[in-house]
Formats: structure tokens, C-alpha cells, sequence
């Protein structure tokens, strides 16, 4: 799983009080496990975004994934766990509907094999994203020409025939028009928890890319090698129109 935060920035485990095991012989420190925030940071302060919130948790084989509680401001979140078999830990993710502007407190708990029961706290803050202020200048009119074409490109023809990918669409004439596409491959179910589906073996994304130059009329056509990729393969397309030293771009996401 890829993460955005440092491996060794851990949080503090609140509940370091559980860490102790009775024994037949004496008592034993159990290592807890660690569950590192990847987004969002813990004290960090951040726009509202639809962003999903990502966790990632260490040691999965001692980590009852039955046991994991996920909550945002006191409430369950629902979302899906992922196993990184490189490293063994434990990928969760969900993207909840909504944050409370301003103060935030996400929460993770759950059971060790061992029985060592671990909780961590953070807050973080959503701050409101002002609309910007347009202004005019007095007594100045203009006219919107309602023949200018955006250069933003506009994908009218999205389509998977076979093993063929094809974008066709419109933007300004002559405009350089530049077509990434991440190619992600579905992962397979293992375990069905309840609110979360335990999955692995998902494939590294491939990326694609391919330029075309519009025609008089603003029109392409972009066409890409998609052999191998099984149904539910998703490709998230970053379209980018060039024309001078104007720039506009165009995403969408498709499904195989």
C-alpha cells in the first residue's frame, strides 16, 4: 500500500496501560502494535476534501481484524482493509460524508491475538475554503463570444472495444492535447467482515500516456493497449490541453 507519511512517525498509544500480560512464570511487556496516520495528519489543518481517510496499521498477523474500530467524531466509519503483503500491515480506508468544520477527532482500536487491547487518538482541524470574490471594472462592458471553444478538453467518447482504449473529443484547434492514464487493477476478496472486505493481490498501477494534435475543428482521437486487463479494471484519465503558454486540464475516471 502506498503511504504518504514516514514509517517511523508513529502515534503514542493511548491505552499503554493494557501492555502488560499475566504469565505462569511472571509478568511480560506485549509489544503493541502501531497505527500510523496517513492522511489526514494528526494536528494538521487541511481544506475540506473528499479525500479518503487512510490508516495504516503494523504487524496484521497479530491484529484481530474483527476487532478494529474506526470512528470520526464518536462515529463508526464503514470502509475496507487491505493486506500489504511486503510488509504486513494493514491498509484501512473510508471516505466518510461528511467532516465538521473546525475541530476533528479521528480514533482506531482494536485486539491483539494476545488479547492486548491498543486505542489511538488525533485531531486535526477542516478549515472552510472561501469563494473567490469577483469584481468587475465600472462602466466597462464586456461580451462573452459564444463561439470561443474551451481549451479544457472535453471527452465526448470514452469506450473499451476488446483490447483497445479510445478517448475522442474537442478543445481549441491546433491545441496540444497530452492523455495520462493510471491503470489500476482489481484486487481479490479475501475475508468478508462484516463492514470491511479484507482484500490482496492487488497489481501495482501502470501508467499510460499519448499526445495528439487537434484538428481545424479542435477534434482527437487518442487510442490506447489495453490487453490483459481483466473486467473491473478502473482507468483514471488526466487530460491535458496545451495551446501557447495556456494550459487547461480534464480528469475522469472508467471502468473496464
Amino acid at each position: 500500500m502506498k503511504t504518504g507519511f514516514p514509517r517511523h512517525a508513529h502515534l503514542t498509544v493511548l491505552s499503554a496501560l493494557a501492555l502488560l500480560l499475566a504469565s505462569g512464570v511472571g509478568n511480560t511487556i506485549a509489544e503493541a502494535q502501531m497505527a500510523e496516520p496517513i492522511f489526514p495528519l494528526p494536528n494538521s489543518t487541511t481544506p475540506a476534501s473528499s479525500q479518503p481517510i487512510e490508516i495504516k496499521l503494523t504487524e496484521q498477523p497479530e491484529i484481530k481484524t474483527d476487532s478494529i474500530q474506526v470512528q470520526l467524531n464518536g462515529v463508526p466509519l464503514e470502509g475496507s482493509l487491505s493486506i500489504d503483503t511486503s510488509d504486513l500491515s494493514l491498509g484501512f480506508q473510508a471516505t466518510p460524508s461528511n467532516y465538521n468544520l473546525g475541530n476533528n477527532t479521528l480514533s482506531v482500536q482494536f485486539e491483539t491475538q494476545a488479547g492486548v487491547q491498543s486505542q489511538f487518538i488525533w485531531p486535526f482541524t477542516i478549515e472552510a475554503v472561501a469563494a473567490p470574490v469577483e469584481t468587475t471594472e465600472p462602466d466597462v462592458a464586456t461580451a462573452p463570444n459564444p463561439a470561443t471553444i474551451p481549451l479544457a478538453p472535453e471527452l465526448s467518447t470514452q469506450s473499451i472495444e476488446e483490447d483497445t482504449l479510445t478517448f475522442a473529443g474537442q478543445t481549441q484547434p491546433g491545441a496540444t492535447v497530452t492523455l495520462n492514464v493510471t491503470a489500476t487493477r482489481p484486487t481479490t476478496s479475501l475475508v468478508d467482515l462484516g463492514p470491511f472486505s479484507v482484500t490482496t493481490g492487488a497489481s501495482a498501477p501502470r501508467q499510460m500516456s499519448s499526445s495528439a494534435v487537434a484538428d481545424a475543428e479542435g477534434m482527437f482521437t487518442l487510442e490506447f493497449d489495453v490487453t490483459g486487463d481483466p473486467v473491473e479494471t478502473e482507468y483514471a484519465v488526466e487530460a491535458i490541453a496545451t495551446q501557447g503558454d495556456n494550459q487547461d486540464t480534464t480528469t475522469t475516471t472508467l471502468q473496464r
